[in-house]
C-alpha cells in the first residue's frame, strides 16, 4: 500500500528531515513536473497520483491548491531561492508486512482443523531519484548523484555538512548551497569533506586562477562575482551575515601548486574570523593563533615552506579598490598598483590580495609578489607558473 508523505513533517520512523523545496518552479519549466487539471483539491490531488503508477511524487501550489504530478526525472537543476508557496510530497513505499490468514475447511476424513496457513503481503523498495543507487537494506545510496540527499536521494543538499552526514566522498564537491540557511542567498561553490581531518565541511568564499581582470568596482567586491567555476567571490555583504553571527568560523588561506617544479599546498588559518559591516568598511577580525598546513613538493623537498601570514597583518583594515581607497597609506592606492581589491595595510607585495597571485602577468617587475614564501624563490618563472589558484575557505564553527 502507497502512502504520501510531506517531507516537511516528521513522520513516525521515518528519515525524512525538514526541507523545503528550493527548485520547485524550475522542475515544471523543466517538465519533470506535470499539472493535473482535473484536481480540485490535494486530496484528489493524492488520488490522483496513487491510481497513477508512475507517478512518484506531488507538488502542491498553495494558491487555488494546483496539482503537479512528478515522476523519474534526471535533470539537475541550479537551485532558485525558496518558494514557500510549493509544498512537496513524497510518494513512498512502506517497508512493513502484513500476515493475512487462510484457513482451510476442515477435513472429513480426520475431522481436524490444520493450522492456519500465512502469505506476505511485501510492497516494492522504493524508487531512487536522480540515479541514485539501490542497497541492500532498500535503501538508495546518493553519494553519485551530483549533491542530492534523502531516503530516495529526493531533495538537493544545501550545506556541505548535509554532503558529509551523508557519506559523500572525502573530496572536492561543487554544491549550490544555502549560505544563511534561509533561502534568501544560495552560492555555488566547492565543498572539501575530510574523513581524516578535524573539520570535515568546508567551504570556498573564493576562488581565483588569476585568469581574469581583478581590477573591479567596489561594489563588484561587495556583491560578489563569478568568471566561470574556478573563479569567484562571495561578495563583502554576505561575507559580513554569514560571520557576524557569534559563532566561531575559521578562515583558511590555500595556494596550490601543480607543476613539475611545485606540487602540493600551502595554507594558513585562523580561528573567530568576523566581518563587519559596510560602515566599518568591511574589516575583519580574527585570533591571533596561526595554523599552518604544508603538502607542497618542491624537486623532491618537502620541508622549509611556509606561506607568509597575510592574514593577520591584514586585520582592522577597511577593503580597498581602485574606485574606493580605503588602505593605510596616505601616498599612495595599493588597490590601483595591485590591480585588484582586499584588505591593504599597506603596499608591500608580500601582503598584497590572493586575486593578483598572478600579478607576473602584468605589466610590473618581475619580482613583483603576491605571496611571499619562505624558502622558496617566487620570482623564479618555473615557481610561479607552478600556482594554479588561490583559495580562501570557511570551515563549520567550532
Amino acid at each position: 500500500m502507497l502512502k504520501c508523505v510531506h517531507t516537511l513533517d516528521k513522520m513516525p520512523d521515518s528519515k525524512y528531515q525538514e526541507q523545503a523545496v528550493c527548485h520547485a518552479q524550475d522542475l515544471i519549466d523543466k517538465g519533470c513536473f506535470t499539472q493535473e487539471p482535473n484536481s480540485r483539491s490535494r486530496i484528489g490531488c493524492f488520488l490522483a497520483c496513487s491510481l497513477n503508477s508512475a507517478c512518484l511524487s506531488v507538488l502542491i501550489y498553495s494558491p487555488g491548491d494546483a496539482c503537479y504530478l512528478g515522476g523519474s526525472c534526471n535533470h539537475n537543476p541550479l537551485c532558485a531561492p525558496k518558494d514557500s508557496n510549493f509544498r512537496y510530497y513524497g510518494k513512498v513505499a512502506e517497508k512493513t508486512t502484513s500476515e493475512v490468514p487462510t484457513t482451510e475447511p476442515p477435513t472429513t476424513t480426520t475431522q481436524t482443523t490444520e493450522p492456519p496457513t500465512t502469505t506476505k503481503q511485501t510492497t516494492e523498495p522504493p524508487l531512487c531519484e536522480h540515479n541514485g543507487v539501490l542497497s541492500f537494506e532498500d535503501d538508495c545510496d546518493c553519494r553519485s548523484t551530483g549533491g542530492y540527499i534523502g531516503d530516495r536521494c529526493e531533495r538537493a543538499a544545501t550545506s556541505c555538512l548535509d554532503l558529509y552526514d551523508n557519506n559523500y566522498a572525502s573530496g572536492t564537491h561543487a554544491l549550490n548551497i544555502d549560505l544563511l540557511g534561509d533561502g534568501s542567498v544560495f552560492f555555488r561553490t566547492t565543498c572539501h569533506l575530510r574523513e581524516w581531518y578535524s573539520t570535515q565541511a568546508s567551504f570556498d568564499i573564493m576562488r581565483s586562477t588569476g585568469s581574469f581582470d581583478s581590477d573591479l568596482s567596489y561594489n563588484d567586491y561587495v556583491s560578489g562575482f563569478r568568471f566561470g567555476p574556478d573563479d569567484y567571490w562571495i561578495g563583502l555583504e554576505n561575507l559580513h551575515k554569514f560571520t557576524a553571527d557569534g559563532r566561531n568560523h575559521k578562515i583558511r588561506l590555500t595556494v596550490y601548486f601543480n607543476s613539475s617544479t611545485a606540487a602540493g599546498e600551502l595554507a594558513i588559518s585562523h580561528y573567530n574570523f568576523v566581518v563587519a559591516s559596510s560602515s566599518l568598511g568591511y574589516s575583519y577580525t580574527l585570533d591571533s593563533d596561526l595554523y599552518r598546513g604544508n603538502t607542497l613538493n618542491v624537486r623532491g623537498s618537502t620541508s622549509g615552506f611556509w606561506l607568509d601570514d597575510v592574514l593577520l597583518s591584514q586585520r582592522n583594515t577597511r577593503f580597498s579598490t581602485a574606485d574606493n581607497d580605503q588602505d593605510k597609506t596616505s601616498a599612495r592606492n595599493c588597490a590601483q598598483l595591485a590591480q585588484a581589491g582586499w584588505w591593504f595595510g599597506d603596499c608591500l607585495p608580500f601582503v598584497a590580495n590572493p586575486f593578483g597571485w598572478s600579478y607576473w602577468t602584468k605589466p610590473g617587475s618581475a619580482t613583483d609578489q603576491h605571496f611571499h614564501v619562505s624558502g622558496l624563490a617566487m620570482s623564479r618563472t618555473s615557481v610561479r607558473e607552478s600556482v594554479r589558484y588561490v583559495y580562501m575557505s570557511l570551515d563549520p564553527p567550532k
